[in-house]
């Protein structure tokens, strides 16, 4: 945008800067006036204005205050350069008007412009203005004043805040605030260039008349009432739509005033003709296409002509995707994958099938290339003699039986829930960009797995980061206990071994023996073999512990769905409403599901672990499939005894126990011995505390 004058330059701003009694205003910010000059030391003597002074000062103002919210700091510096006393009673009114500023608001899905007030450093004394209520003489100020001043933003500014007040007369009035505000968008040259950032003055200048023009078409509502009011619309319009062709067909971009005046003319569609309709539905088609490299103007774009002409929706979404889908070509690998998600993530939700497939085609080409993904780790030093007394806890014994005892006791790896929600939240305080730093969450496959949505999303991301941390550690612990067990003692016989995971056969036998040879396999060198087998029998243990609480598991046949038993996910859902233990709840959940965890179940079970696992991993998958063979013959292991205020009691009553006897003893007579045990364990315990 280009303006005609600099201030620096006297005979270009001289109809603007002459006083009332033929003097000049001093354009400057500083404080000293012309009659002061010779007296530096002296404080100057100020004069209340004249209503000429007043014009004379308010079309300055907004000639040089390239952001309109500057607009009462402007005027207050200006009156100052002058000898005007800007406190004085007269300039009141002028402040107040001055201190509102024009914002796009969105209301009812309508876009408008709207007049606000804005409190600043020279209108804080003053109070926001009630428009409703203002007194008559400061109305009749601003309708004289209105009359007086020659910048059209400034007689439309006026105009408008009589439009708000209200009374007689105001669609005339909101008719000629129209013309103003047209008349403003229309004359660029009407501003005077201050700064010497011209990019950043040239930005804020376009803004102003976009929002002169905005108000104004927000105003033709009003004004449709005056007797001018069908010609200023049709007036409105056809300004607007030259003013937005201007911008869409620059050569320099304007994308952010294009789309402005372009949402505020499909906001106000009921005004446009035919042929203004297909020019608006033209020049935003024009406006995508110029933009087809940034995603997010094409969305917006693509709303508009939904707005305008819904018949097109379809043809809009298809652009919105294939937007996508062409950005995706050429990109580096994480780059396109990210534009292909987002394009299959867009054709889904809008049921394009045919653009759905050819994305996830695409996926899948890119997964086959490298990344370039890059490891970053970090070190902890933990003194050996720690490491070596976790070891040790965890492997000691006087046979390799009291050894796998402590193996089985230890706890949890992933670590104690409440600690690394204290621990995840502080880690994420630390750092702001990390919190706001765009996730994604690739898959063995090298697909994209999952991405936060919301802030809950974000709490579950870094609660299962800070978890995945601690199992890394602790799964070299285990690994460290399971190859100094066997140092120790030896390989124990597979059936021995089994007979002693099942409880010297009070449990499940069958799965025991399954999880000695994952044992055997460990202890023979084959990790792969080791986790394959026992990361997915996690499954068959937890439903085994949730059939033994005889809880219901089950999915009955229904047409063309055949019967099943539930999944880990919500196997795990039934446990914790039987109390089962938060910590080991988390473990299970992080290493072998998702989305946030390390979904290992779904890795192995479709076969995206091609490489050697480390003994590590397959020792925490160990460590899981043996939790539930233990809880198998020990089911209030990890069950909370729950009490109320009165009497303590066990979460299993014995009520509860029988009736679990029952419905259990025909399935496995092993069960019941065990069962009753563990019941009569846990009522002698809560009965103790009772007592105390």
């Amino acid at each position: 945008m280009t303006a005609v004058s600099d201030p620096a330059n006297e005979e270009d701003v001289e109809e603007l800067t002459g006083s009332a009694d033929g003097g000049e205003l001093n354009t400057a910010d500083g404080d000293a006036s012309p009659s002061d000059a010779d007296a530096p030391d002296s404080e100057p003597v100020l004069r209340p204005p004249t209503e000429d002074d007043l014009a004379h000062l308010v079309d300055l103002a907004f000639a040089t205050a390239t952001a309109w919210t500057r607009l009462p700091d402007r005027f207050y510096t200006l009156a100052r350069g002058t000898g005007i006393d800007p406190d004085s009673a007269p300039t009141q009114p002028v402040l107040r008007a001055l201190g509102f500023f024009l914002t796009e608001e969105t209301k009812a899905g309508r876009r408008l412009v709207e007049l606000r007030w804005k409190t600043g450093f020279h209108t804080e004394a003053l109070p926001p203005p009630r428009l409703r209520s203002v007194a008559d003489a400061e109305a009749e100020a601003w309708e004289r004043l209105a009359g007086k001043v020659t910048h059209p933003a400034a007689r439309a500014r006026l105009l408008d805040m009589l439009v708000l007040r209200g009374g007689t007369g105001t669609p005339d009035r909101a008719a000629a605030a129209v013309a103003a505000y047209l008349d403003h968008a229309m004359a660029p040259s009407t501003v005077i260039r201050r700064s010497g950032d011209d990019d950043v003055e040239a930005r804020w200048l376009d803004r102003g008349l976009t929002l002169s023009l905005g108000r104004a078409l927000s105003l033709t509502r009003i004004a449709a009432a005056a007797a001018t009011g069908p010609a200023i619309t049709k007036r409105a319009v056809a300004v607007a739509l030259n003013f937005a062709g201007a911008r869409v067909r620059s050569k320099r971009p304007q994308v952010g005033s294009a789309l402005s005046t372009l949402a505020l003319l499909a906001a106000n569609r009921g005004l446009l003709d035919p042929a203004e309709t297909a020019q608006l539905l033209s020049l935003i088609e024009e406006e995508a296409a110029h933009h087809a490299d940034l995603d997010h103007v094409v969305d917006q774009l693509m709303d508009l002509l939904i707005l305008v002409d819904p018949s097109r929706r379809e043809a809009a979404h298809r652009l919105r995707v294939k937007t996508r889908l062409d950005l995706a070509v050429g990109r580096e690998p994480m780059v396109a994958m990210g534009f292909l998600e987002e394009a299959a993530r867009l054709a889904r939700t809008f049921h394009l099938d045919d653009l759905r497939d050819e994305a996830v085609r695409e996926m899948q080409r890119v997964a086959r290339f490298d990344h370039g993904l890059r490891s970053i780790s970090t070190q902890i030093t933990i003194p050996g003699p720690i490491i070596d007394a976790e070891v040790r806890r965890a492997s000691d014994g006087a046979d390799w039986r009291e050894s796998m005892s402590n193996w089985l006791a230890t706890p949890a790896p992933s670590g104690d829930l409440a600690s690394n929600e204290r621990t995840s939240r502080h880690i994420a305080s630390l750092s702001v960009v990390r919190r706001l730093a765009s996730v994604v969450l690739i898959g063995a496959d090298n697909m994209p797995r999952w991405r936060p949505e919301t802030e809950e999303d974000r709490d579950a991301y870094e609660l299962s980061r800070t978890e995945m941390m601690r199992m890394t550690l602790s799964g070299e612990l285990l690994s460290a206990a399971l190859d100094r067990i066997v140092g120790l003692h030896g390989v124990p016989p597979v059936t021995e071994l089994a007979m002693f995971l099942a409880g010297n056969g009070t449990g499940n036998v069958a799965l025991a023996t399954a999880l000695a040879r994952s044992f055997h396999r460990y202890w023979s060198g084959d990790y792969e073999g080791s986790l394959h087998t026992a990361s997915v029998r996690v499954e068959a243990g937890a439903r085994a512990l949730v059939l033994l609480l005889d809880e219901p598991a089950y999915t009955v046949a229904r047409t063309n769905a055949q019967g099943k038993y539930v999944g880990l996910d919500q196997l795990l859902d039934i446990l914790a409403r039987r109390d089962f233990d938060p910590d080991w709840d988390r473990f299970i959940r992080t290493l072998l599901l998702g989305p946030t965890g390390q979904n290992l179940r779904h890795d192995v079970a479709h076969g995206f672990i091609l490489n050697e696992p480390s003994p590590s991993t397959a020792a925490l998958a160990l460590r899981a499939c043996s939790l539930f063979v233990h809880l198998l013959w020990q089911p209030s292991t990890l069950l909370d005894i729950r009490s109320d205020p009165t009497m303590p009691r066990p979460a299993w009553t014995i009520m509860d126990a029988v009736r679990s006897t029952i419905g259990t003893a025909v399935r496995s007579p092993r069960l019941v011995p065990a069962l009753l045990r563990s019941e009569a364990a846990a009522v002698r315990a809560a009965l103790q505390r009772g007592r105390r």
